[in-house]
């Protein structure tokens, strides 16, 4: 199955969270998926919606103030957070090398703050808000293969 570049126009919340579900249809044990976009723009939304796609059924929160929440239910999903890292070597600091590429699925908010901490085979969501609708967000997916 080729994956290609996605535009999506997402209205809601809800629509936020939908496409999280897709999305995880088609990950991968291993795989790193790195969030970008300003402040409240639905990272965390996105998130929701994948972790919902990959079983999980507990409660989902931004790990801003601890980096990292770890997720376990039908497979592993380590939950990232970089807003409040200062410095490549905050980020290492965390030991996400043993994760990456493991047994789980990593999702990275704010991850265009740090992009040589990544792996080069990871998929990237940019969410930006649209100016028509203060509510919509326009959601750019780029799975792992489509990266150039």
């Amino acid at each position: 199955m080729e994956l290609t570049i996605e535009s999506i126009l997402s209205k809601s919340p809800s629509q936020t969270q939908a496409v999280g579900i897709s999305i995880a249809k088609r990950l991968r044990l291993g795989d790193t998926v790195a969030l970008s976009g300003e402040m409240g723009c639905g990272k965390t939304e996105i998130i929701k919606g994948i972790c919902k796609g990959l079983g999980y059924k507990q409660s989902v929160t931004s790990p801003s103030y601890i980096h990292v929440h770890q997720y376990k239910g039908e497979i592993e999903i380590l939950h990232v957070d970089f807003y409040l890292d200062g410095s490549e070597e905050s980020i290492y600091d965390l030991g996400l090398d043993e994760y990456i590429g493991g047994n789980c699925i990593v999702l990275i908010e704010w991850a265009d703050r740090f992009p040589k901490t990544l792996p080069n085979n990871c998929w990237w969501i940019d969410i930006k808000h649209t100016y028509t609708n203060p509510e919509w967000r326009n959601i750019t997916v780029t799975p792992t293969n489509a990266v150039n």
